[in-house]
């Protein structure tokens, strides 16, 4: 097991993400080159592209490989391995989304409305490859949904659409299990993606909190 030696403390500028069900329950921001989010865990991107998670693997949404809680970052093998460069990771509640550099997108974790986009409901233990989409230059992630967002400024969206989330214009779809592509207004240029993000004030983390393997402690000079 590869541990997350020398990750920096973190100084979090826009956090909080409150998504259903949970409260407090996402860091996002970055310093000295570390990523974060924080879902049922948590997930690292390293100013070299490297990945790490932590927390509850429930739904294998850590990436290991397996359902095992993971109480310290660690490096997900599968993306180190084959050599892909991580530009960007969010952490849902039960699922992991990965932009790498070339604009590629990675899913695992749940598979609960098709929310991977991989054409099934299946849990995925490890990254997936979603690879009819390219040049992905964000992701946001809700509890039963995900938002994609391409470089061209088009969105696409997979999951339940039981509440219209998706934005796709049709109330008898339940659910998508592929990315299809969001009903946008003519003209609208979209730069920027977020699901249910509640900003709040400027703290500073010489660890991030939380119970379930949540604690995920990140050490080093500010």
């Amino acid at each position: 097991m590869r541990q997350a030696a020398g990750l920096p403390t973190l100084r979090v500028e826009k956090a909080v993400e409150r998504r259903r069900g949970l409260g407090v329950a996402g860091v996002v921001e970055r310093r000295q080159g570390a990523d974060v989010d924080v879902g049922e865990g948590g997930v690292v991107v390293t100013a070299a592209g490297a990945l790490y998670t932590w927390g509850s693997s429930d739904h294998g949404q850590l990436g290991h490989g397996d359902l095992t809680q993971v109480t310290e970052p660690k490096l997900v093998d599968a993306l180190a391995d084959a050599g892909v460069a991580v530009a960007f990771a969010s952490m849902g509640v039960s699922h992991t989304a990965a932009v790498t550099t070339d604009g590629r997108l990675y899913m695992w974790g749940s598979g609960e409305s098709g929310k991977l986009g991989t054409g099934s409901e299946a849990d995925a233990l490890l990254p997936t490859l979603i690879d009819h989409l390219t040049d992905v230059k964000a992701v946001a992630l809700g509890a039963s949904h995900t938002v994609i967002l391409l470089a061209d400024g088009s969105v696409y969206a997979c999951g339940s659409n039981r509440m219209g989330q998706l934005g796709i214009g049709a109330k008898d779809v339940v659910q998508e299990t592929r990315p299809v592509r969001v009903s946008l207004p003519d003209g609208l240029v979209v730069r920027h993606l977020r699901v249910e993000l509640v900003i709040v004030d400027i703290v500073e983390l010489p660890a991030l909190f939380g119970g379930r393997g949540r604690l995920g402690v990140v050490v080093g000079d500010k």
